[in-house]
């Protein structure tokens, strides 16, 4: 029990001395739950006052303080509970007790309906589409329901913990320590004040017993899987009496009347949000437009001196690259077989928080062949996959949907939803914030038409690209990894930018619509 909870005991048995009564009103002032509180259980030992009296006099008290109710307005309201209390400490009578219980039930009702019992904050929002506007330090209650598109949303359950949610989302609080999940991904870290929560799914009901598990929801298929990354959990499947107990590094998997054991994939949900940008990114650019075999000039700022432009190839030789028209002026068309584009311009050096993005069309007939790589930088070396940073049209049905957007090799990568192989332009940015060991499946976004791309299949990996010994600089339109048969893209890319920094989905919007890079 908490200290102002103490204080409510003590206050229903009249036992508060003058500064103790202060400093109840301090933790009052303080904590709308614990003002919820009050009202409900100071008014359930003081109403007995009134109704022990007789008919006439109990009409007139309730009378009265309705009177007094409806003539108040909140502060009066409020000043009138906190003499009444103090008349409670000095006075110690039993009909002041009941009027005193009377006034707070109203108190009550009206922070109920003024400030209902808070149940967790919104931290941090991301990309949030398709649903409610929510906004840092946005309140929740009891009954509230996210339901969004895409996005992420971080959540503070108070000294109960905290949770990420992914879209598309269906989430309702029932309570400060549980929750129902129609839809989306989960992933709850709980405190020893928040052992204890429950999480109702459409497969039944899991209570956690510490620290940290995640939860996804297939609206499509109903099917629902548990993964336990530290701690315990109790799965009570729906129409079964007996519980499972997950323990960490466990995972089950619900369909239909079957749960199955599976493997842990701590790769399927996101660990955090990225922070806030601060200052000025950093920033080469290329525009794509038309040039010679002298090759196509750089617009940088903050990168280190010298020469970043493109030069295109086809094989050794240089060439003038092929252009087509794009969404802002020319752009250059890749043919899948030979060319490629290459700047001294090293790339993003070790675990830096980065940016890429550019405009790409990808070909309908498109083969899988052909989807290594439109961005590439870093030194290949099989065993260590996280030293390359590469951007691909999934070619490899076994990692991932065939032409989604992909980052990464075998060994890290993620892979989007969105079927890019349609003939049409789409603007693409990839996004790596800071993180002490950032992973590929955890602390990269993908953004497909400014919008936040959610991840269909995802494969942790370190990421630490090497940039130092690499004996080439940036590449479009080749595949990193030069012993591979799928060496080039097909297709076209135009304005393409490499950021410092990891950019919003507000600066992403700002170069899809305006070509505008943060100012």
């Amino acid at each position: 029990m908490s200290d102002g909870e103490q204080r409510i005991a003590r206050l229903i048995e009249k036992d508060l001395s003058p500064g103790e009564t202060a400093e109840l009103e301090r933790l009052l002032e303080a904590d709308p739950a614990l003002r919820a509180r009050l009202g409900a259980q100071v008014a359930l030992h003081g109403m007995l006052g009134p109704l022990a009296e007789d008919e006439s006099a109990r009409e007139g008290v309730i009378r009265r303080y309705v009177e007094a109710i409806r003539r108040a307005d909140e502060d009066t309201f409020e000043q009138e509970v906190r003499r009444k209390l103090r008349k409670v400490v000095s006075r110690r009578r039993i009909l002041l007790a009941a009027a005193a219980a009377v006034l707070l039930l109203a108190a009550g009702v009206l922070t109920w309906m003024r400030f209902p019992e808070p149940v967790a904050t919104v931290h941090r929002v991301e990309s949030v589409t398709g649903g409610d506007a929510l906004a840092a330090r946005d309140t929740l209650t009891r009954g509230n329901r996210l339901k969004f598109r895409g996005g992420l949303v971080e959540l503070d359950l108070h000294s109960r913990g905290r949770m990420i949610v992914e879209g598309p989302a269906d989430l309702e609080f029932t309570g400060p320590m549980s929750a129902v999940l129609r839809k989306g991904r989960v992933l709850l870290r709980v405190t020893p004040d928040g052992r204890g929560f429950r999480l109702e799914t459409p497969r039944g009901t899991l209570v956690d017993l510490g620290t940290e598990f995640g939860v996804l929801v297939d609206e499509r298929t109903g099917e629902v899987e548990t993964h336990v990354l530290e701690g315990e959990v109790k799965a009570i499947p729906r129409g079964q009496p007996q519980p499972i107990l997950l323990r960490r590094d466990e995972a089950l998997q619900q369909t239909g009347d079957h749960n199955v054991r599976i493997p842990t994939a701590r790769d399927s949900f996101y660990a955090s949000l990225p922070p806030a940008r601060h200052g000025l990114p950093a920033m080469i650019h290329w525009d794509m437009e038309a040039s010679g075999p002298s090759g196509l000039p750089a617009r940088s700022r903050g990168i280190e001196e010298g020469n970043h432009g493109l030069r295109f190839f086809a094989g050794d030789r240089r060439i003038s690259p092929r252009t087509v028209d794009g969404p802002f002026g020319r752009a250059v068309g890749f043919d899948g077989r030979r060319i490629f584009a290459e700047s001294e311009f090293k790339g993003i050096d070790g675990n830096s928080p980065r940016t890429v993005a550019f405009w790409a069309r990808v070909p309908s007939d498109f083969d899988k062949n052909q989807g290594f790589a439109m961005v590439s930088w870093g030194e290949w070396d099989p065993g260590n996959p996280g030293g390359v940073w590469q951007i691909s049209i999934n070619p490899f049905s076994g990692d991932g949907p065939v032409g989604r957007l992909r980052i990464g090799v075998h060994g890290g990568m993620a892979v989007g939803s969105t079927d890019l192989r349609d003939d049409r332009w789409h603007h693409i940015a990839v996004v790596l914030y800071p993180a002490e060991n950032p992973e590929f499946g955890q602390h990269v976004l993908l953004h497909v038409d400014g919008q936040l791309e959610p991840v269909s299949k995802r494969l942790l990996g370190e990421i630490d690209t090497s940039t130092k010994d690499a004996s080439h600089g940036v590449w479009l339109g080749r595949n990193i990894n030069i012993d591979s048969d799928n060496w080039f893209f097909r297709g076209a890319l135009d304005e393409v930018y490499i950021f410092d920094a990891a950019l919003s989905q507000e600066d992403i919007r700002a170069l899809m619509e305006r070509n505008e890079p943060p100012r």
